[in-house]
């Protein structure tokens, strides 16, 4: 999603970007996710998460994500894995299920997050991935919030992401992509 609305798609293929037709108004994201053929944008302004389906033509019109009237204001990434995870600027992560709130806490961590950056997972991962910009790292967690271990790197400044494949991460920091061993 641009910042004038418009959402796009990188063909493998043609190795192209090509712009998607939508229904309805395109709100201005801080993050989106996509699981099977649908896309999860946060609005961290009025804390709501939207969910678009994939038609023959684009994306359908936005509709809310989360059901069960709680809101996710202050936030900072998305990711899911089936489940939806919306990690909020004081580090905590909030976790739905079919628009329904979770019980999900993050667990045995041994320091405090101070400037999360964004948060990963996907459906073939175990583990959940959170880029923490102060402590110039990524934290892992199992599927269930328990901490299993962090890297950190002096090469992590201004970080900006991270994708996960397997066991291989990539991390943006200052305009540059770093591969670690997860």
């Amino acid at each position: 999603v641009t910042d004038t609305g418009k959402i796009y798609e990188f063909d493998t293929i043609d190795d192209q970007l090509n712009e998607q037709d939508t229904s309805g108004d395109i709100e201005k994201p801080v993050a989106m996710t996509s699981f099977s053929t649908n896309i999860y944008t946060l609005d961290s302004t009025d804390g709501k998460v939207y969910k678009r389906l994939k038609t023959s033509g684009g994306y359908g019109k936005r509709t809310e994500y989360i059901k069960d009237g709680t809101t996710v204001t202050d936030s900072v990434g998305l990711a899911t894995d089936s489940s939806i995870y919306v990690l909020k600027n004081n580090g905590e992560i909030v976790k739905y299920l079919g628009g329904e709130k979770q019980n999900f806490s993050l667990t045995d961590l041994p320091f405090s997050i101070t400037k999360p950056q964004s948060i990963f997972t996907s459906e073939s991962l175990s583990n959940l991935y959170i880029v923490d910009g102060t402590g110039k790292r990524v934290i892992v967690f199992d599927n269930n919030g328990k901490f299993i271990n962090q890297q950190v790197s002096d090469k992590f400044t201004n970080l900006s992401g991270i994708f996960v494949t397997d066991k291989t991460g990539y991390v943006g920091a200052d305009g540059k992509v770093y591969k670690i061993d997860l």
